[in-house]
């Protein structure tokens, strides 16, 4: 089985304007990349950062990974915890083929980061 998260900033938590916010969650992006790429049996992929607008000033922006493990020797508790140190998110497990499917879709993600 893969897991997928989602990496999210909101207004709500934060006062700050939207490019602000964008900084922020960037910069999640960026850390939680580096933590996974040290953990050399996991394939992982995600999306480019999604805005969602409720009203004038309530807003989030969003990057939803998908993460495969390759090997029995790295346990999913130590890909827990590179993530979580950086910001603690939701885990849903998928199937491989699906997070494969969705990592090969989005492989520009994982090394740009356009706003959409």
């Amino acid at each position: 089985m893969a897991s997928t998260f989602t990496q999210f900033v909101d207004s709500r938590l934060h006062v700050a304007r939207p490019r602000e916010l964008l900084i922020l969650l960037k910069r999640r992006v960026e850390l939680i990349d580096k933590a996974l790429l040290a953990l050399p049996t996991v394939e992982y992929g995600h999306d480019a950062p999604n805005r969602l607008k409720w009203d004038h000033d309530t807003f989030q922006w969003r990057v939803t990974y998908w993460v495969i493990k390759r090997s029995r020797a790295q346990v999913w508790k130590e890909i827990y915890a590179a993530i979580d140190t950086i910001q603690p998110v939701l885990y849903t497990e998928i199937q491989n083929a699906v997070a494969a499917d969705f990592i090969s879709r989005h492989k520009t993600g994982a090394t740009s980061f356009p706003a959409r």
